[in-house]
């Protein structure tokens, strides 16, 4: 939080403020992926609407969409998509993925829409650098020169945690139907990321970096090597489990979209956590004398929340979580943790 110095292409422009209701060592981030956004279908942009509104809801410091948030990169998925992220209520840092490239090789209309390709910043002392290693066919990945030494220069940078921000995946345990591709094959682990690979693995491993990822949907398994982290986050975007896992004889654990992951960074320490849409609501009363929200955890984890609360003005009690951030028109957040099951939340105006 605080004044920020923002530069496009290496040209400053001036000085933004950004204020999130979160502690710069103790926040949580949402990684989203794979939103696929159609140039039409109202029903299906409702469907990717209504996963970006409750990740809204959580109240994250921010968002990352990770790629992919257009099937071709046509003009109207871009309108259709700034739509469904229209009321997240926090910054989203966009990274383009291979379907960006199908009809804009070079990612012009991109950059027109929702801005850079590679860039870095800090939430506290974290750093994140987006990384668009990208090539204008199919599904592979690679860097260019100019962007290995960018990668090294930035991931030098001082920072108590430091996470790389793809789209394609770098490292992981399985990979999916391009598990035949020899050239995906590594001695214990596959990658579609081809031109740079090793270089930037010798980057990750001299950093140690945590990296994330999209792209091949189904999995949400982190995956650890030699003591890298490499996380791999589930789509937005539906999957179809029984025909992809008979075609390609898939049998580890399998997510079949609407879900995101949630990134808790707790002084220095993290940990993360999947979300399925479908299991997570969050419904919201007005009551005559406050706010009643409650909260309905169907995972097997806990989820953590930082409920924006705005019951009008006054001072206000609330029965679980933790209220700060009070402002002046009577709005707070209420940060907890959502266990498993059901949380009541009453918010009640003092006498």
């Amino acid at each position: 939080p605080g004044w920020h110095e923002l530069e496009i292409d290496g040209v400053s422009r001036g000085k933004v403020l950004y204020v999130a209701p979160h502690s710069p060592d103790n926040f949580f981030w949402v990684w989203v992926s794979d939103i696929h956004t159609p140039p039409f279908g109202e029903e299906k942009i409702l469907d990717r609407k209504r996963v970006l509104d409750l990740v809204g809801e959580l109240g994250p410091a921010f968002v990352v969409s990770g790629g992919d948030m257009t099937d071709f990169g046509l003009e109207d998925e871009y309108s259709n998509y700034l739509r469904i992220i229209s009321d997240v209520g926090a910054p989203v840092y966009n990274l383009p993925g291979n379907h960006e490239t199908y009809s804009d090789a070079r990612l012009h209309r991109y950059v027109r829409e929702l801005g850079p390709t590679n860039y870095s910043f800090t939430f506290g002392d974290c750093l994140f650098v987006a990384a668009a290693g990208l090539h204008a066919y199919r599904g592979w990945g690679g860097f260019s020169n100019e962007q290995l030494s960018w990668l090294d220069r930035e991931l030098s940078k001082p920072a108590g945690t430091k996470f790389l921000l793809l789209h394609i995946p770098l490292a992981y345990y399985t990979g999916r139907e391009y598990a035949w591709v020899p050239w995906c094959r590594k001695d214990n682990y596959f990658t579609q990321i081809l031109e740079g690979h090793d270089r930037v693995m010798e980057i990750v491993r001299r950093e140690n970096v945590l990296t994330f990822f999209g792209h091949w949907h189904t999995f949400d398994q982190e995956f650890n090597l030699d003591g890298l982290r490499f996380f791999h986050s589930p789509s937005v975007t539906q999957n179809s489990k029984g025909v992809f896992s008979a075609i390609f004889g898939i049998t580890e654990p399998y997510a079949l979209g609407f879900s995101f992951r949630v990134v808790v960074v707790e002084n220095g320490r993290l940990r993360t956590v999947c979300v399925d849409q479908h299991k997570l609501s969050i419904v919201r009363e007005n009551t005559a004398s406050g706010q009643r929200i409650l909260v309905t955890n169907n995972h097997d984890h806990s989820v953590p929340l930082n409920l924006k609360v705005s019951p009008g003005p006054g001072d206000y009690t609330v029965s679980a979580g933790t209220k700060s951030y009070v402002q002046p028109d009577g709005t707070f957040w209420v940060r907890l943790e959502a266990q498993p099951g059901t949380t009541e939340i009453s918010v009640e105006r003092s006498p």
